[in-house]
């Protein structure tokens, strides 16, 4: 667990090192950044060397010039078809009146989202997010019980990101990102 000072110290100099980093140091030729540090350009045109991490950076920049965009955030999904072996049936226990069992197939699905809420925070680079996240699990084919949710868990999120360009054994870090969330299933 982190402690207290210590997420201060981190959260006084990302936007430091975000001041302090040269996008162009690390976004390649010299041509005009975007506040993204990827050189500008129109949608077509994103280098074949890009990293994945780039290109989707060049894709979220793209769709924030647009009103109200919204974009991918974590891995969405749709398992038509999930095993679990290990339901918690103690759980469910007195929540109903009938005799109702679960069954270990199910539907499994997640869809996760996030806007960018203010861009270029310092200077050209930091980027405040919201983001919500939301994770399904159905008894799609429990025709006993009328196929219910078995649970669904909830994460909101807000977060600062970064664009970074450190160089360490020879990795390049590209994005930073400090936030707070909040993971529930909706009981208490």
């Amino acid at each position: 667990m982190i402690s207290v000072p210590r997420l201060a110290l981190v959260a006084l100099l990302l936007p430091v090192t975000a001041l302090l980093t040269s996008p162009a140091a690390w976004a390649g030729p010299a041509e005009p950044a975007s506040p993204f540090g990827l050189p500008a350009s129109s949608p077509a045109e994103i280098s074949s060397d890009a990293t994945a991490v780039q290109t989707r950076l060049h894709q979220e920049q793209q769709a924030s010039g647009l009103l109200f965009s919204i974009v991918p955030h974590k891995s969405n999904y749709l398992l038509p078809v999930s095993y679990n072996r290990k339901l918690n049936h103690a759980a469910y226990n007195g929540s109903s009146t009938h005799d109702e069992s679960l069954d270990n197939l199910e539907v499994k699905f997640q869809l996760s989202i996030k806007t960018p809420l203010w861009e270029n925070i310092f200077g050209n680079n930091g980027t405040l997010y919201a983001a919500y996240s939301q994770l399904a699990f159905w008894q799609a084919y429990n025709s006993k019980t009328s196929s219910p949710f078995r649970e669904i868990n909830f994460e909101p999120e807000l977060f600062l990101a970064f664009t970074t360009g450190y160089r360490l054994f020879g990795v390049t870090s590209q994005l930073a990102t400090i936030g707070i969330n909040h993971q529930s299933n909706g009981r208490s």
